[in-house]
């Protein structure tokens, strides 16, 4: 059976990536979940046989078309945990592990109540979950998304339950944290998101309204009466969004903090009751 070096493969995956203006990082992410080893181990890889070739061949044809890693491959990682994920639900994304280091930060008592509206994959409440919070829902209003947070559950023995509303529309508790990565692209905005998004991320888990702040507005006018006394809710933002989102908060008498991601854009915002 025929045999290719790792080095020739490698060469060939890079050179179809950069003609499509893809990023040369992607390349050992791809060839380590062929082989499925860690990054560091590929320097073991010295060949590579026909069938895995031909196998990284098909996967950079989807790639180049756009269709994410994670899409094709239907798992991504978060907080050290490997996620299912499908076209039903949001790819994970580094930037949203920095509401999970704010609850961690925030709320040092983990016997507490947690729910992560629009949940998608479940990845927010799962992950709190497996870092011994020990009350957590997951909402999504859709039945796909549902499926995907139960899989995900299974997949990682971590029992949370899982309810599918719109937004508040079902929950009758309390909590003591609300987190929350809501859509919010303007409308008028998502023709203009790269192709691997709006093309291989459901609509409905991007489009926040014709100002992007439909969801943020929905849930801060109604959380009062699904939050403790001190609870408290994290979002996440677009890079934009601080200030209006800081507004309607102010409007409904909530003081507001604002955290900046690793490329030092806005990104998650903090709030309590005033």
């Amino acid at each position: 059976m025929r045999e290719y070096s790792i080095i020739d493969v490698k060469r060939y995956i890079l050179d179809e990536f950069n003609k499509a203006n893809i990023d040369n990082y992607e390349c050992n992410y791809l060839l380590a979940e062929v082989f499925n080893c860690s990054i560091n181990d590929l320097i073991f890889i010295k060949k590579v046989s026909k069938r895995q070739f031909k196998k990284i061949q098909h996967i950079v044809k989807l790639r180049i078309k756009n269709r994410p890693l994670t899409k094709i491959f239907k798992r991504a990682y978060f907080y050290g945990l490997k996620f299912y994920i499908n076209d039903n639900v949001l790819s994970c994304r580094p930037e949203t592990e920095i509401l999970i280091d704010k609850v961690l930060e925030n709320c040092s008592d983990k016997d507490i109540k947690v729910l992560d509206l629009c949940a998608g994959s479940g990845c927010i409440g799962i992950t709190l979950k497996s870092l011994g919070y020990n009350d957590v829902t997951c909402l999504d209003i859709s039945k796909k998304a549902c499926k995907v947070i139960k899989k995900n559950c299974k997949k990682l023995n971590q029992n949370v339950q899982v309810i599918r509303s719109n937004l508040f529309e079902k929950i009758h508790d309390k909590y003591d944290v609300i987190v929350s990565n809501p859509p919010y692209i303007k409308s008028s905005e998502i023709d203009k998101l790269d192709n691997e998004v709006k093309y291989y991320d459901p609509i409905i888990s991007l489009d926040g309204g014709s100002d992007g702040l439909y969801f943020y507005k929905q849930i801060i006018s109604n959380a009062d009466k699904y939050l403790t006394e001190q609870g408290k809710i994290l979002f996440e933002i677009g890079y934009d969004e601080a200030k209006s989102v800081c507004e309607i908060l102010n409007k409904y008498n909530y003081n507001s903090k604002v955290i900046k991601d690793y490329s030092n854009n806005d990104r998650v915002i903090l709030a309590t009751r005033r």
